[in-house]
This record gives structure tokens, C-alpha cells and sequence, in this order.
């Protein structure tokens, strides 16, 4: 007898037998941050699925709207938060859309090297965190 799986379950076995189904992870500072709502981190969500485990996509506004099923006008306010929060930023590409977006939080942190350390996994900051738009204890980013 298989081991149960629970539904959403990393792995899961797609309900059209078609294979696993593939996830977005998502930090738990975006999923919390009080800035958004959760159509601004459903968003992020998809936006992770079109950057393919790299930091950096490029679908269009019509493309996301019509995954979401959202109006255009949506998707663009909800973008802008994403952008203001911090946790995305937009350049110019050379790209059908004329623009990249970067999910700031996969970007490799300047002198980081490797993972982290298992003890550094659990401690807070005294900031509250250290998430977009959250400066560091004394003061620089």
C-alpha cells in the first residue's frame, strides 16, 4: 500500500495523472507581508512559475491576466504593489513585452556564500525581519 499524500502536497501526483505537479515557493515575508493582498501574493505565486527557478520573467500583462482571470487593469495595480513593496522590479528587456521583471527575492545576496548556516535559520531580527523596504539594525539596507 502507498504512503497517503496530502492534497497540495509537494509532489503530488497531478489529478489528471499527467505527472507531479510543479510548485511555487514563495518567502514567508512575501506571503506576510501586510502591504499586499492575496491577489498581489497569488501574483508572485504565478510569476514564479513563469521564472522557471530563475529570478528573472517576462510575460505579458495580457498573458497574466488571462492565468489569473483578472482584468489587464488588475494585474497592472497589483504589479505596482509588488513593485512598491519591493519584492519584484521592472527594467527594460529585449523581449517581446520590452520589459523584465526581477523577483528581488531570488537575487543572490552580495557576499553570501553557499546556504546558510543552521543555526542562522531561526533567528529573528530586531527589526522585525529583514523583507523589502525593512531596513537592517543600524540602519543600512
Amino acid at each position: 500500500m502507498g504512503a497517503l499524500v496530502s492534497p497540495g502536497a509537494r509532489g503530488q501526483v497531478s489529478p489528471s495523472g499527467a505527472g507531479r505537479l510543479p510548485f511555487a515557493a514563495l518567502p514567508h515575508e512575501l506571503v506576510n507581508d501586510s502591504r499586499l493582498n492575496s491577489s498581489q501574493v497569488r501574483l508572485a505565486g504565478v510569476l514564479c512559475g513563469y521564472a522557471c527557478g530563475k529570478a528573472e520573467c517576462w510575460p505579458s500583462v495580457p498573458t497574466l491576466a488571462a492565468r489569473l482571470g483578472c482584468c489587464e487593469r488588475t494585474v497592472q495595480i497589483n504589479l505596482r504593489a509588488l513593485e512598491t513593496a519591493g519584492w519584484i522590479a521592472r527594467r527594460p528587456g529585449d523581449n517581446p513585452t520590452h520589459r523584465v521583471l526581477v523577483l528581488t527575492w531570488r537575487l543572490p545576496v552580495p557576499g553570501a556564500i553557499g546556504c546558510a548556516r543552521k543555526g542562522d535559520r531561526n533567528k529573528k531580527e530586531t527589526a522585525g525581519g529583514r523583507g523589502p523596504g525593512r531596513a537592517a539594525p543600524g540602519g543600512t539596507g
